[in-house]
């Protein structure tokens, strides 16, 4: 006996299966990537972006004397701190589109929970800076930039799916479509997940803050709608941030080859799959 399935009346429950997939692996939300979230801790995103700034100026330097850039012109060097310098600008103008959407999303919280207003927005400003760390540090671990002393003690962001087929893809004839074919459903799958939060966020629900999961009695008019287009705003903004930082893989000429646009894809996969924990921590809900 045959069974045949139809793909149109499958489309209604895929949203669910993106949100049961959140959901599933979503942490506490006080722990995020290994790391505390505390409600009371004072931080200055300015002083991560420079350490950041700094960290990736070091591994320069020392790979400029020690390591894969010696064989670079001052050109090439001056170019590579460049693309660094761009690539924490477009990081950062990405975390302020996710705090401007926050910040919008919590309002209505400020004067009639304000403890848990303040927690929530705290939690969202420290949880997105543990991601750009941990972003960092899986970066470096690909990057020509940071010579192998200088790798951060941490194990590569891995995908079982993914490299289940990669695997297989490696030795068979067809290698290059089929690793196009796998990075195209990736791609897919992720912008599934971004929209189907964005989904939460506005339509005929009752007014619910997201972030917290909190229902009000009082929204501003319009406040689904903008809190959606917020949303779409910063994870367009976080999409052009991790194009940028792939490139960080080889933003050098003379030192890529033909396998380095796969490299650098790769980086951006594994940017989008931790971009993924951080909406799982959104989905588990902050504020605790």
């Amino acid at each position: 006996m045959q069974y045949h399935i139809n793909r149109y009346a499958m489309k209604p429950i895929l949203p669910l299966i993106c949100l049961f997939t959140l959901l599933c692996n979503a942490p506490a939300a006080n722990i995020f990537m290994g790391e505390q979230l505390s409600s009371t801790a004072n931080m200055s995103s300015d002083d991560i972006f420079n350490a950041m700034l700094s960290t990736w100026m070091q591994d320069i330097q020392h790979a400029r004397k020690n390591g894969e850039l010696c064989v670079c012109s001052n050109a090439e060097i001056a170019a590579a701190r460049q693309a660094v310098n761009h690539a924490i600008f477009i990081a950062r103008r990405a975390c302020e589109a996710h705090v401007d959407f926050a910040r919008y999303s919590l309002e209505p919280l400020r004067e009639s929970k304000p403890g848990l207003h303040a927690a929530a927005e705290l939690q969202f400003r420290q949880a997105l800076m543990v991601l750009l760390k941990h972003d960092m540090h899986q970066l470096r671990l690909r990057s020509v930039l940071c010579g192998a002393e200088r790798h951060p003690a941490v194990q590569p962001r891995e995908d079982a799916f993914s490299e289940a087929l990669t695997v297989r893809f490696s030795t068979a004839p067809t290698m290059r479509s089929d690793m196009v074919e796998l990075q195209s459903h990736l791609n897919q799958l992720h912008q599934l997940r971004v929209n189907f939060i964005a989904s939460l966020l506005a339509g005929d629900r009752p007014a619910t803050e997201f972030l917290t999961n909190t229902q009000l009695e009082n929204a501003p008019e319009d406040y689904a709608a903008t809190c959606q287009a917020k949303f779409h705003a910063a994870s367009s903004a976080w999409q052009q941030y991790m194009e940028t930082a792939a490139r960080l893989h080889c933003p050098i000429p003379s030192l890529q080859g033909s396998s380095t646009p796969a490299t650098t894809e790769a980086c951006r996969q594994m940017l989008q799959r931790q971009y993924e924990d951080f909406l799982t921590l959104l989905a588990g809900g902050l504020g605790s």
